[in-house]
């Protein structure tokens, strides 16, 4: 049937229809490769996830291992030290046991990890223990040849970290015992400090592995050494018939996920050896909580690729019925997102506030409701950084002179909380239907990651600079070498080339330094430390390189008695800095002088060099980053970071770091941390 047009009643459905078919036939186009793509991203945002959790639950379980071996190396260090005391062995060597025991009296209380201290004579008869109680009295002159103690350090003589074992003497905990061989030009007998295993769990519960993980720590025969629900009392527990362990006691490190059947759950398993002990350390997380992060982001971006398709779906389909309308709705959204991205608040003639975004007042703090139509001045202060001053000039010179003006730059916003916010941006007029000015509106931002940036790209072309020289010039010394045919220009081209590179290896050492403490990563660890160790470390790392500048490292006589409670890898660091500095700057034939003063408050540390000094006019610089002198040695290596670096770790340590120099007679450093 026709109608009065002459044409089908379903003419128009058909068409329609028709017309359907190219928008059906793009949106695939478009759709399907999105398609493909969420799965591709998907499955390798799983992928990296996955594999980054196994390789920071392997990373827990290396760490636990140094860890573990680091208290080990502690207690056989401070073992030794006891051995080696010369009273000590003098009462050992003629068997005055008794007296030589009365040494070791304030050991376990100095040391709470070790629970008892033993001597025994070379064939293993126990003649002395501190505390004696009334159940180890009996055992003094016994013989104990057969303890797995006495059989490790008998075959060497050398310190040996026993098997977990239950000690004789009731109570019968479980321990291990690491003993030391007293010895000067022959073996005199043996020291043997006995440790809880509460101790060794204590420190396995140190590593932080997450949310239901734990750490749990093997002797060299697979016995549990350390585990969170591990008693002292009771049997010992043998965990070598499980395929981890045996794995672990042979060396080797990995991460795997197992099936627990008890558990009745997967389990991601971490195991790294002990380096020197043959002990193991495994640490344990269930899948479901240590993969959660990993599900959480796939999901995420699953929901984002689902979304991003409905939406690219929906829209391409808008955007080929009505190009027009997508548009002007595209132009809308982009100012609804432009108009809630920065602060924004109005201000009358009087400076109280008529207007006032979500925005405004998520940066500052002040909600709505606490400052409309009240005084600007009570809720925003703008501040000059330099002089520490209102800074409003830019607003009243916009009501003054109608027109748009900037805030000066580094200002910054107090908060409701106190809190400073580094911000930027402008103040406008408002006008009414006359042209007169009624009011203004003003526009803030955060500006905290534009003022990072420009500090970083700084920072980054300086660096950038910095290397370039010593890199160009050690390719042009090793292609001046491939063309040489004498022996003795190739080596120097050599040399020239290999300073080159250390000066680059350091920069990039001391460019890695410098972003923990732009970032505030560098949390102190600090411990009770012996000042003459770590300077006799720090003077023996670089004695090498005072010798070859012919200079003389001359250490004033400290106190084996002088402690200080800092970080030791920090104040390490600073002493390596400033020692090594002095050295460079020393000529041949000088000195470098280090004085250890002990103060009330502290310690004062003075390295003291008769070299070049430093000019006046550049000691202010001396402490900036990248600042290196006009007249720094040719062949030293680095790119000026040392001082910067040192200066910032003191801070960190809660101390101070200061100078004194005059050219040509030398410079003297000063450090004071406080006991």
């Amino acid at each position: 049937m026709l109608s009065e047009t002459g044409k089908s009643p379903n003419h128009n459905a058909t068409k329609k229809a028709t017309w359907h078919w190219p928008i059906f036939a793009v949106l695939s186009l478009i759709i399907l490769p999105l398609i493909l793509a969420a799965f591709y991203v998907s499955f390798q945002t799983f992928r990296e996830l996955h594999n980054f959790t196994l390789s920071r639950r392997e990373g827990f379980a290396s760490l636990a291992a140094i860890m573990i071996k680091e208290k080990f190396d502690r207690v056989i260090d401070v073992g030794i030290s006891l051995s080696t005391r010369v009273r000590f062995q003098e009462l050992v060597e003629a068997g005055k046991w008794d007296e030589a025991i009365k040494i070791m009296e304030d050991v376990p209380k100095n040391f709470q990890y070790i629970d008892t201290v033993a001597l025994f004579d070379t064939t293993g008869t126990v003649w002395a223990v501190t505390p004696l109680t009334l159940e180890i009295a009996p055992l003094i002159g016994k013989d104990f040849s057969s303890r797995d103690y006495y059989q490790g350090i008998a075959k060497n003589w050398e310190p040996y970290v026993s098997e977990v074992f239950k000690r004789a003497p009731k109570p019968q905990y479980k321990v291990v015992s690491i003993a030391i061989p007293i010895k000067s030009d022959k073996i005199l007998g043996i020291l043997l400090l006995t440790i809880k295993l509460d101790a060794i769990v204590a420190w396995s519960k140190n590593i932080d592995v997450g949310p239901a993980g734990f750490v749990y720590i093997v002797d060299r025969k697979g016995h549990l050494a350390a585990h969170p629900t591990l008693s002292a009392e009771g049997d010992i527990v043998d965990y070598f018939s499980v395929p981890t362990i045996q794995r672990v006691l042979k060396g080797e490190q990995g991460v795997e996920v197992l099936f627990n059947p008890i558990e009745n759950e997967e389990r991601i398993t971490a195991y790294a050896p002990v380096p020197d002990y043959g002990w193991g350390a495994i640490v344990v997380q269930p899948t479901r909580i240590a993969f959660i992060e990993r599900n959480r982001a796939v999901g995420r971006v699953a929901a984002i690729w689902t979304l991003a398709i409905f939406v690219v779906g929906f829209f391409t389909y808008r955007l080929l019925r009505d190009r027009s309308l997508i548009k002007a709705q595209r132009d809308r959204e982009s100012t609804l997102l432009r108009s809630i991205g920065d602060g924004v608040f109005s201000i009358d003639r009087y400076w109280n506030i008529t207007q006032w975004n979500k925005a405004a007042e998520r940066i500052t703090g002040w909600t709505e409701e606490e400052v409309l139509e009240k005084p600007f001045r009570n809720f925003v202060k703008f501040i000059r950084e330099h002089d520490w001053k209102e800074n409003i000039t830019f607003i009243e010179e916009a009501m003054l002179y109608g027109k748009v003006y900037f805030m000066e730059s580094n200002t910054v916003l107090m908060k409701k909380d106190g809190q400073e916010m580094p911000v930027g941006d402008c103040a406008s007029p408002i006008f009414d239907e006359k042209g007169q000015v009624i009011g203004a509106i003003i526009i803030f931002r955060d500006v905290s990651a534009e003022r990072e940036a420009k500090r970083m790209r700084s920072d980054f072309t300086y660096a950038s600079h910095q290397l370039r020289t010593p890199v160009n010039r050690a390719l042009w010394s090793l292609e001046i070498a491939l063309e040489e045919k004498r022996k003795e220009a190739i080596i120097d081209k050599l040399s020239v080339a290999y300073i080159s590179l250390k000066s680059v290896a350091k920069l990039v050492e001391g460019l890695l330094i410098v972003s923990d403490i732009d970032q505030r990563t560098i949390l102190p660890s600090k411990e009770n430390l012996r000042l003459l160790d770590m300077m006799d470390e720090v003077t023996r790392s670089l004695a090498q390189e005072a010798e070859k500048k012919g200079v003389a490292l001359i250490i004033e006589p400290i106190s084996t008695a002088l402690g200080i409670f800092t970080d030791k890898k920090l104040f390490t660091r600073i002493l390596f800095e400033l020692i090594q500095n002095a050295i460079l700057y020393s000529g041949k034939g000088s000195k470098v002088v280090i004085r250890t003063i002990s103060q009330a408050e502290g310690i004062l540390v003075e390295i003291n060099d008769f070299g070049i000094g430093i000019p006046s006019e550049q000691q202010a610089l001396i402490f900036t980053k990248f600042f290196r002198g006009q007249n720094v040695p040719e062949d030293s290596v680095g790119g000026g970071l040392g001082l910067f670096i040192a200066k910032e770790t003191i801070q960190i340590l809660g101390g101070k770091i200061w100078f004194k120099s005059e050219q040509n007679k030398g410079t003297t450093f000063y450090l004071s941390l406080p006991a």
